[in-house]
């Protein structure tokens, strides 16, 4: 085991610490953090992002595992990147040419294509095993109309960690009496969009995924999606996420931090359990969580959504400090709101799924011929450049010949053409 730990690339060595985290493991010397403070009298585990330290690091702790379970939980996250790295070899090394595999298809034949709609979405739910792999649980398949095709709870032949009940909707109850397995499945085979307050649902996902390629394919692919932007509940308001959570700050303490009357609720990260945390401060009115966030002291900035947030730090017991961020539910300015990933619902309205498909032939063949126009224009300038390069390289040629012969004597010169 230790032969292929030290083998094994440090990309590899950083996510299999990172997942060791997670679970709690303890080798030897304890667990990550406890490591470093024993082995790095410098920085100890104030430098405990796995990423910043050096491949023999990484090594060492992992060698610090010696129980059975542990090492066969580290032989099987190793085989994993192992079998990953294999199958993108094999990508890279496939498929280099037309006749190797690829179908080369001319413009001309881009409507009969289009014609050709049959497709189908699917959407599959996994679960964490105690041997540090996924195994699927749950799959769902629709077609183009949305009509539900397979939808089936899958026994996973192996224990099972964690069921990801949040994330999946599936729970140990779920697959009593489920009798189908993933070789029955594949026999078969050879974002989030979901109804507010509604469980998680497969069968919600594979239409989800259904409805954004057929928007994409009716609506132009270079064409917005119509989303539907809801307003926030005043409820929500109401709060304020505190996020980036040092998982050594406890919710208690996150009172010192934030000003104001507050109830704290924990946000169950659909990651598992990392370094840290995230977790909602529940004031009486959206009045109370804004004056909160306006007293609060910390360097203003916004998230990807464009959320007005603060970093914020403070200090810990025995003169440590740590740092999170206070964020609002919304942004400033109602107009500029900019829906979460996770939150974004694709408008019914915004394309019509029916039993046939529908392609309008003038939309196409105006689409084709700005593609075919497009393209030739392209072509033009590719012409362009290859005869400046050309050009190019002939007074470059021309040159070095002038200096040639300048640099020749006269009479090896007359020998040479002789």
């Amino acid at each position: 085991m230790e032969e292929m730990i030290d083998t094994t690339k440090k990309k590899v060595l950083i996510d299999i610490v990172r997942l060791v985290q997670k679970r709690g493991l303890k080798g030897k010397l304890g667990d990550w953090k406890e490591f470093l403070d024993n082995q790095d009298r410098k920085f100890g585990s104030n430098l405990s992002d796995p990423s910043k330290r050096s491949h023999e690091v990484l090594a060492s702790f992992l060698k610090t595992f010696h129980e059975e379970d542990h090492l066969k939980f580290l032989f099987n996250v190793m085989q994993q990147h192992s079998n990953r790295e294999v199958l993108e070899q094999l990508k890279d090394k496939s498929y280099d040419s037309p006749e190797q595999g690829w179908e080369v298809i001319n413009l001309e034949d881009i409507n009969k294509a289009i014609r050709y709609t049959s497709m189908v979405s699917i959407d599959c739910e996994m679960v964490s095993c105690e041997d540090g792999t996924e195994a699927l649980v749950e799959v769902c398949i629709v077609d183009r109309n949305l009509e539900v095709k397979l939808h089936e709870r899958v026994k996973p032949n192996k224990a099972i960690a964690d069921y990801r009940t949040d994330i999946t909707g599936v729970s140990s109850k779920d697959l009593d009496g489920v009798t189908c397995t993933l070789a029955d499945i594949q026999a078969v085979l050879g974002y989030d969009v979901r109804e507010k307050g509604a469980t998680h649902s497969c069968v919600d996902d594979a239409r989800a995924a259904m409805k954004l390629v057929l928007a994409k394919i009716e609506h132009g692919v270079d064409r917005a999606i119509h989303l539907i932007e809801e307003p926030i509940p005043e409820s929500e308001m109401a709060k304020l996420l505190l996020h980036g959570i040092p998982t050594s700050v406890n919710s208690e303490e996150l009172h010192n931090v934030l000003p104001g009357d507050f109830t704290i609720e924990l946000k169950i990260s659909k990651k598992g359990r990392g370094e840290k945390y995230s977790a909602f401060a529940i004031f009486k009115n959206p009045q109370e969580a804004l004056q909160a966030y306006e007293n609060v002291q910390g360097n203003p900035e916004k998230d990807t959504a464009n959320r007005p947030q603060k970093l914020v730090k403070f200090k810990l017991r025995a003169d440590k400090t740590a740092s999170l961020y206070v964020r609002k539910m919304a942004p400033d300015d109602n107009h500029d709101q900019i829906p979460c990933k996770r939150a974004l619902q694709v408008d019914d309205d915004a394309f019509d799924v029916s039993k046939k498909a529908k392609v309008e032939p003038e939309s196409n063949e105006c689409d084709i011929d700005a593609l075919k126009n497009e393209i030739e224009a392209l072509r033009q300038q590719l012409k362009e450049k290859d005869m400046l390069i050309e050009t190019l390289q002939k007074q470059k040629d021309f040159g070095i010949y002038k200096v040639h012969n300048k640099r020749v004597p006269q009479k090896k010169r007359k020998r040479m053409t002789r």
